[in-house]
């Protein structure tokens, strides 16, 4: 049974009427067809793992058509990584057209593991991970666009929720509280200092893969993102150690564990930030908690999973930063 983002994208089909319109499009991209589907996940896009007749294996991406724009920048980007042997796939097609929306093709890295950032061995090694990446990204500020953070992009106080789950017009009520200081952080941001790099959004332990105290793979590059230094490193340090896999559950970071995150960043930069900067870090690491928190209350008003509670994950940490000030 096709899901209502599949449905948008490929029409009122199924799963072999899907895979053949994806076999067809490897075959006029790639001049193979799909042997073997090996994996099949859905979130702001239809993503399968599949084997290829000629034994290799690649990852085709699926998007709506407004993204097109930005997975030609991502992918300008991923090939540069690649090339200079940042562990992160090689574009092999696209983006292109596919039913109503648009594809792309990319290798399948497989080494490695996902590891436990609430360590701080591994937490380090992801701070000095994304610090490589920046730098990696360096020589394309200025050239190539991503395109801002979507979660702070535009004036409004919250953007259209990343899950289509999430209402946060149905479930505003006990969450002004919320909303208030997602305002002074979002008003903290507007002024952010730092310099502008390209860096990954979404650089959790879950979009990660480790293997001999070395990151061998990264994944979801789509959330390659142009802002502020100390604004991705704040932003970051809210979910790293996050994942939401069934078979692979990891919390968020303690706020120590986001502090020491921050900390570690600085040392792997060789340089710490200055007051303005840490404020930009810290008015996004606030604000990153408040999405988080507002999402959370959505879910526990709706009761998506039953009777949620409130009083742990993203809700208890940004009362306790809220009690800090």
């Amino acid at each position: 049974m096709a899901s209502e983002l599949e449905r948008a994208l490929f029409g009122e089909v199924n799963a072999a009427a899907i895979r053949s319109q994806l076999d067809d499009f490897c075959r006029r991209h790639l001049g193979v067809g799909i042997r073997l589907v090996t994996f099949h996940r859905i979130s702001v896009a239809s993503v399968r793992g599949v084997m290829l007749d000629d034994g290799s294996r690649a990852v085709i991406k699926v998007h709506r058509p407004e993204f097109a724009h930005h997975l030609e920048a991502v992918q300008t980007i991923q090939r540069h990584l690649a090339g200079s042997s940042f562990p992160c796939p090689r574009p092999l097609a696209g983006p292109a057209p596919i039913g109503n929306g648009v594809a792309t093709i990319e290798s399948m890295l497989e080494a490695g593991s996902m590891g436990d950032a609430h360590e701080p061995a591994v937490r380090q090694l992801l701070a000095q991970g994304l610090r490589e990446l920046v730098s990696e990204c360096h020589p394309l500020v200025g050239s190539v666009d991503p395109g801002p953070f979507w979660l702070l992009a535009g004036d409004q106080q919250w953007p259209i929720p990343h899950d289509v789950r999430f209402d946060f017009v149905r479930t505003a009520l006990g969450a002004e509280w919320i909303d208030r200081l997602a305002a002074e952080a979002r008003d903290r941001l507007r002024s952010a200092a730092g310099r502008m790099v390209i860096g990954h959004v979404d650089w959790r332990v879950e979009n990660l893969r480790i293997e001999k105290e070395a990151i061998t793979a990264v994944y979801d590059w789509e959330s390659l993102r142009l802002l502020p230094e100390p604004v991705l490193v704040g932003a970051v340090a809210h979910a790293f150690t996050a994942s939401w896999d069934a078979t692979s559950p990891f919390e968020i970071p303690t706020l120590a564990e986001s502090a020491a995150f921050i900390a570690d960043y600085e040392r792997a930069r060789g340089a710490p930030f200055d007051a303005r900067e840490l404020d930009a870090a810290d008015a996004a690491h606030v604000y990153t908690l408040a999405y988080g928190a507002r999402c959370q209350h959505s879910d526990a008003v709706l009761k998506i999973f039953g009777e949620a509670s409130e009083e742990d994950g993203y809700i208890s940490h940004l009362r306790e930063r809220a009690r800090r000030a």
